[in-house]
């Protein structure tokens, strides 16, 4: 599960997020070597899929609160806060494609539409 609070590329997550200021949304996380993205389940309001590119990303740290584990990563615009039960193995995953990112990672990343923010045709809101 994901706590939005603050952006996402896809508008519907931006929409929420605009009316409530953070909402819990059932999924998946994929670190891949250029971005973190987290898959919606089909069966919740919001559906799609958020991505944050890696250069985007300035801090990732383990959080806890009550009885639910995750980690929080942290962009110049906002922090989006995952419940992982396996948060060590994901925490490890997003830092070896942090510090592998380099400029093949770049030139692939540079293909893939509205990976830059200053391309994005719908402005997050701010955190």
């Amino acid at each position: 599960m994901v706590v939005c609070e603050g952006v996402s590329t896809e508008p519907q997550y931006i929409d929420a997020l605009k009316e409530g200021g953070s909402e819990a949304i059932g999924g998946h996380v994929h670190v891949t070597s250029v971005r973190l993205a987290f898959a919606a389940h089909p069966i919740n309001r919001l559906k799609g899929v958020m991505s944050l590119p890696l250069p985007e990303i300035v801090r990732v740290e383990p959080w806890k609160s009550g009885p639910s584990v995750g980690f929080a990563v942290s962009t110049g615009r906002c922090t989006v806060r995952f419940v992982s039960w396996s948060r060590r193995r994901a925490l490890d995953a997003l830092d070896g494609a942090r510090r592998s990112f380099g400029d093949q990672e770049q030139a692939i990343l540079a293909l893939v539409p509205n990976a830059d923010p200053s391309s994005r045709s719908v402005d997050p809101p701010t955190c």
